[in-house]
C-alpha cells in the first residue's frame, strides 16, 4: 500500500509513553522518586532533545498558524499604509498599537536596505540594489532583494504627552514601550498568541494540565482537618515566608545582574514565589508521608503560598496597565471566603447529605457486581462537585484551587477513606498517564530545558556588547590551526577544520563563536542540494533566540574583509556577508575593500555569525570576498543532511521569487524557511513548520 501513513508518528509517541513509564517503574526499584527520571526522559527525548516526539504535537495550533512576523514586506506597508496581512491586521484592528506613537517627523517608521547576494541573511551594510542585476538567472550572481530590513533603530527621543497617553493606556508588562510601530505589533501578537495557547494549548499539554487538576482534586481528600487545627498556624507562617523571600532574593538577584528593578526584577522574584502543589503531592504521596504532620504542613503551606503567589501576579500585571481592582482585591478575597465556607461544608453538611439524601436513595444492583450503585453515584458526584467547584475559583484565579477545595469535601465521609478508594479505583492508570505526560512531555521538561537555553542565551547577550579583546568571551586571537566538531540532534556529526593563516579575521570570529557553544541548538535552515551534480551549500548560523541574533547583528557585525587565498571548493567554509553594488567613477563603494574583492559587480562585506558550506566547485564567489577560513574534511554527514533537507525545504522564500531549481514547491507555495519570520520567531518557528529540519540541528559542538 503507498501514500502517507502516521505509523512512525504513533511509533515515536508509543516509544515516548513507553519510556516514560519504564522511567517510573526504574525509579521505584532504585528507592527514588519517579518525578527526576521523567523529567529527565522529557528532556532527552522531548522536541527539545532527541525529538522522538515531533513540535506538531507539542506546538498550540495557534502558534503554529499565526504568523506574528508578517509580510516579508511589513516595513513597507506600514510606511504606506497597506494591509498588514491576517494576523498583524488583527492586531492593529485591536487598538493596542499606534502608528503615531513612533512618528518622530522622519517619514518613515524602519529603515530598509539589506539586500541579499548570493548567501547573505545577516546584515551590516546598506547597499544600493542595480535593476539590472535582477535579472541576472545565474546563480553565482541571484541578486535578490532583501526584504527583511536590517531593522536600523528608530528614534527614541520622548514622546511628547499627548503620544504618552497612548503608550501607557496599552503597555503591558510582558512588551513594556516599545521602539517602532514594528515592534510594538509583532510583540503585542505573540503576547495574544501566548494567552491563545494558555486558554487552547495543544493536545500534549491538555491531557497534562486535566491529570493535575485530577491528582490535586484526589490529594484534597487527604487533608486531615484535625491535624490542620495543628499545623496550620507554622504552615501559614511558612507560607508568607515562602512567598516574600524568593520575591525579594530574586529581585535582587536580578537587578545584581544590572538588570531594571521594573519590571524585570520585580517580575523574576514574583516568578519564583509560587510552590510546585503538583511535584509537592506527588513526592509526599510516592514517600507515603502525605498524613503525617509534617506533610498535611507542607501541603498547607503550598496551597497558601499559592494563593498570596496569586495575588502578587494580579497586583504585578496591574502595573502593566490598568489596575484591576476585582482581580487583585476582590477576587482573592472571595476565594478564601469560598474555601471556608466549603470547609465548613466539608465537615458538617456533605457527609450527612451524601449518606442520607444521595447514597441511600439509589437502587441497588444485583450481588457479584464490580463496582456497586452506591459507589457509581459518589463517583458522579465526586466529578460534578469537582467541575462546579474548579469552574467558580477559575474566575477567581485558578481552578486547581476549587480542585484541591473539592477533593476536600469527600475527606471526612464514612468510612474513612472510601471516596478515595472509589475515586482511585476508576482513575488511578488515567491518572498516573496524565501526571506523565505533564512531567516528561510539556511541562517541567520544558522549564528546565528553558532554564539552561536561558542561561547560555544571558551570555551571548552579554558578550555581544563585551569590549573587543574581552577573554571571558573569547575575543581573542585563534590558534594557528584547530577543529570544531559539531553533532546533529541524531548523533551523527562533522568536523570544520580551521586554517587560521587562511582568513584570521574570519577564524578568529569562528573560533569566538564556537567557544561560545554558539552553535547548539542552531538549524541548517538553507540547504541549496538537488543531487550530486547540481548543489551549491548550507548556512547556519542564526540562533533560535531573536534578541540574541538582534545584538550581534547590533553590535558584532564586522566590515572587515580578507583575499580568497584559498578558493570556495567542495567542503570549504566561508562567512555569510552583506554586500554593496560597485559603480564606476571615483565614488565607486566598493573602492575601501580593494584589493580583497576584485569584483566588478559587488563586494561582500558585513559579516556577522553565519556561514556557509561549499557543496561544490564555488570559486567564482572568490573575487567578491567570500575568503574561507576551513574545511570539512568528512562532508558525508553533510551531504547527507543536504539531500534530505535540501529535497523536503530546500532554498529560502526570500531567494524563490525568480526560478532557482533549489526551491521547493508545494501546492504553488515554497517550502524553504523564511528568514524573517525566523529571525522574529525563533525556534518555535523551526520546531512547527520544519520538524525534520529541527529534528537535524546541530545539538552540540566541541572545539579541540
Amino acid at each position: 500500500m503507498g501514500g502517507a501513513s502516521s505509523f512512525l508518528a504513533m511509533l515515536g509517541i508509543a516509544g515516548f509513553l513507553g519510556a516514560a513509564w519504564t522511567a517510573s517503574k526504574v525509579s521505584r526499584l532504585l528507592g527514588i522518586s519517579s518525578i527526576v527520571l521523567e523529567i529527565v526522559v522529557g528532556v532527552a527525548l522531548g522536541p527539545r532533545g532527541f525529538g522522538v516526539v515531533s513540535p506538531v504535537y507539542t506546538v498550540c495550533e495557534t502558534k503554529r498558524w499565526d504568523d506574528c512576523g508578517g509580510p516579508e514586506d511589513l516595513d513597507d506597508r506600514i510606511a504606506n499604509g497597506l494591509p498588514l496581512g491576517a494576523t498583524l491586521g488583527r492586531i492593529a484592528s485591536m487598538d493596542l498599537c499606534h502608528a503615531a506613537d513612533y512618528d518622530h517627523g522622519h517619514g518613515h517608521v524602519n529603515g530598509h536596505g539589506l539586500f541579499n547576494v548570493t548567501v547573505d541573511y545577516v546584515g551590516g551594510a546598506t547597499p544600493v540594489v542595480s535593476e539590472e542585476l535582477h535579472g541576472d538567472t545565474d546563480h553565482s550572481a541571484d541578486h535578490s532583494a532583501d526584504d527583511h530590513s536590517a531593522d536600523h533603530s528608530a528614534d527614541t527621543a520622548d514622546h511628547s504627552a499627548d503620544t504618552a497617553d497612548h503608550s501607557g493606556g496599552h503597555r503591558r508588562l510582558s512588551g513594556g514601550h516599545y521602539s517602532s510601530y514594528k515592534e510594538c505589533l509583532i510583540k503585542e501578537c505573540e503576547h495574544e498568541v501566548d494567552n491563545q495557547c494558555g486558554s487552547f494549548p495543544d493536545f500534549f499539554t491538555l491531557i497534562g494540565h486535566a491529570g493535575v487538576g485530577l491528582m490535586i482534586f484526589e490529594s484534597g481528600m487527604h487533608f486531615d482537618f484535625e491535624k490542620a487545627k495543628i499545623v496550620g498556624p507554622p504552615a501559614c507562617c511558612v507560607a508568607v515566608l515562602g512567598t516574600i523571600l524568593p520575591l525579594i532574593f530574586g529581585t535582587l538577584l536580578t537587578m545584581a545582574f544590572g538588570r531594571p528593578f521594573m519590571p524585570d526584577g520585580i517580575s523574576a522574584g514574583t516568578a519564583l514565589a509560587p510552590t510546585s502543589v503538583g511535584i509537592a503531592l506527588r513526592l509526599l504521596g510516592e514517600a507515603g508521608v502525605l498524613q503525617e504532620n509534617f506533610g498535611q504542613a507542607i501541603i498547607t503551606a503550598a496551597f497558601v503560598d499559592d494563593i498570596l503567589s496569586l495575588v502578587l501576579f494580579n497586583v504585578l500585571f496591574s502595573l502593566g496597565g490598568e489596575f484591576d481592582a476585582f482581580k487583585t482585591i476582590y477576587a482573592p478575597i472571595i476565594g478564601i471566603a469560598f474555601m471556608g465556607f466549603a470547609c465548613v461544608l466539608a465537615v458538617k453538611f456533605w457527609p450527612f447529605f451524601l449518606k442520607n439524601y444521595i447514597l441511600a436513595k439509589v437502587p441497588k444492583k444485583a450481588e457479584g457486581a464490580k463496582i456497586s450503585a452506591a459507589d457509581e453515584a459518589l463517583f458522579l458526584f465526586m466529578f460534578a462537585l469537582l467541575f462546579v467547584y474548579a469552574t467558580i475559583t477559575h474566575f477567581l484565579g485558578t481552578h486547581l484551587w476549587g480542585c484541591f477545595i473539592a477533593g476536600m469535601s469527600f475527606a471526612c465521609l464514612d468510612p474513612p477513606h472510601h471516596a478515595h478508594h472509589v475515586w482511585v479505583k476508576q482513575t488511578k492508570r488515567l491518572t498516573s498517564w496524565m501526571i506523565r505526560l505533564v512531567l516528561a512531555s510539556h511541562e517541567e521538561a520544558s522549564l528546565l530545558s528553558l532554564g539552561l537555553d536561558r542561561r547560555h542565551e544571558e551570555r551571548l547577550l552579554r558578550c555581544a556588547s563585551a569590549p573587543p579583546g574581552d577573554k571571558g568571551c573569547w575575543d581573542t586571537p585563534a590558534p594557528p590551526e584547530f577543529e570544531v566538531f559539531l553533532r546533529l540532534a541524531d548523533g551523527r556529526g562533522f568536523r570544520v577544520h580551521v586554517n587560521t593563516s587562511w582568513a584570521p579575521v574570519f577564524a578568529q570570529r569562528f573560533w569566538q563563536l564556537s567557544k561560545l557553544r554558539w552553535w547548539e541548538d542552531v538549524p541548517i535552515y538553507r540547504n541549496d542540494y538537488v543531487n550530486t551534480t547540481e548543489r551549491f551549500m548550507s548556512q547556519f548560523g542564526l540562533v533560535g533566540a531573536p534578541r540574541v541574533n538582534q545584538a550581534w547583528t547590533a553590535h558584532k557585525t564586522s566590515n572587515q574583509t580578507a583575499p580568497a587565498l584559498v578558493s570556495n571548493t567542495r567542503g570549504r567554509v566561508s562567512f555569510a556577508m552583506d554586500a554593496v553594488v560597485c559603480q564606476q567613477g571615483g565614488d565607486d563603494p566598493c573602492a575601501p575593500y580593494r584589493p580583497n574583492c576584485t569584483a566588478a559587480d559587488y563586494c561582500a562585506v558585513g559579516y556577522t555569525t553565519e556561514i556557509f558550506v561549499n557543496y561544490g566547485d564555488n570559486s567564482r564567489l572568490d573575487p567578491h570576498g567570500f575568503a574561507p577560513f576551513g574545511e570539512v574534511r568528512d562532508m558525508d554527514t553533510l551531504d547527507d543532511v543536504g539531500k534530505t533537507l535540501g529535497r523536503m525545504y530546500g532554498e529560502v522564500q526570500e531567494l524563490c521569487d525568480s526560478p532557482s531549481p533549489y526551491c521547493v514547491f508545494r501546492n504553488g507555495k515554497c517550502r524553504g524557511v523564511n528568514v524573517s519570520t525566523f529571525q522574529a520567531k525563533g525556534h518555535w518557528y523551526i520546531m512547527s513548520g520544519f520538524p525534520i529540519m529541527y529534528a537535524l540541528r546541530i545539538a552540540d559542538v566541541k572545539t579541540v
